[in-house]
């Protein structure tokens, strides 16, 4: 990838992660990597279960 496509990836992750924490998320994890691929952020709600 070049690098303005991942500077524009790191702002769009950076401003939903901004969001969420808004909308009373937690961030738990951010660019979480297993064998299956990556997840760009893991969050969990103040109310229940998680989101991916």
């Amino acid at each position: 990838m070049t690098e303005k496509r991942l500077k524009l990836g790191r702002e769009g992750e950076n401003a939903v992660g901004a969001y969420l924490k808004k909308k009373g998320y937690r961030i738990i994890e951010k660019n979480f990597r297993c064998k299956l691929g990556e997840i760009d952020i893991i969050a969990d709600p103040e109310w229940g279960s998680g989101v991916y």
